[in-house]
């Protein structure tokens, strides 16, 4: 590059010993799929079948309006913003695990003091588990979510009341 000129597009994204490209962080099917779905309900279409290589992904929807069981219900959102609490909240729909394994203690129990970043729950979508992580520290005030339990993208899992900070240190008085 001369100098003077802006790097080219994906030319800041190399590895450190200037070897390939750094791939993308994003699942593409994901990001894909979020700009497909929301034309096809637009579209009224209600039956869609991909394949690319040895993968395959079939949607099938009912028309009309999306079932009730899966909207966040107000009353979740209202109890949290009330008690002063920070919910937990998927990215992703899937299925809900409260625990590593079958058979294994939960990651959290209500009443467990949780660090910022540390796995609270499991979310499988697509036959990958996707770990969910406390954002701050706290305590863990009440798990929404059921084991097994299908759960929607921004659906809050759990709440947390935010760790208080210390005290803040005085300095020295002279």
């Amino acid at each position: 590059m001369a100098d003077g000129a802006t790097p080219a597009e994906g030319e800041n994204d190399k590895d450190a010993s200037g070897g390939q490209s750094v791939p993308p962080t994003r699942d593409p099917v994901l990001e894909a799929l979020r700009e497909i779905l929301p034309q096809l309900e637009q579209s009224g279409v209600t039956e869609l079948d991909v394949a690319v290589g040895a993968s395959r992904l079939y949607v099938r929807r009912r028309p009309g309006p999306a079932p009730l069981a899966f909207a966040i219900t107000p009353a979740q959102e209202s109890v949290a913003e009330d008690e002063g609490l920070v919910a937990i909240i998927t990215p992703l729909s899937g299925v809900f695990y409260a625990a590593p394994a079958p058979g294994e203690a939960p990651y959290v129990q209500e009443g467990d003091v949780v660090e910022a970043g540390q796995v609270v729950a499991l979310v499988e979508a697509m036959k990958v588990f996707n770990e969910i992580h406390a954002e701050g520290a706290g305590t863990i005030v009440k798990v929404l979510a059921a084991a097994a339990q299908v759960v929607q993208s921004g659906q809050t899992l759990m709440q947390i009341r935010p760790a208080e900070s210390g005290p803040a240190v005085q300095g020295e008085t002279v």
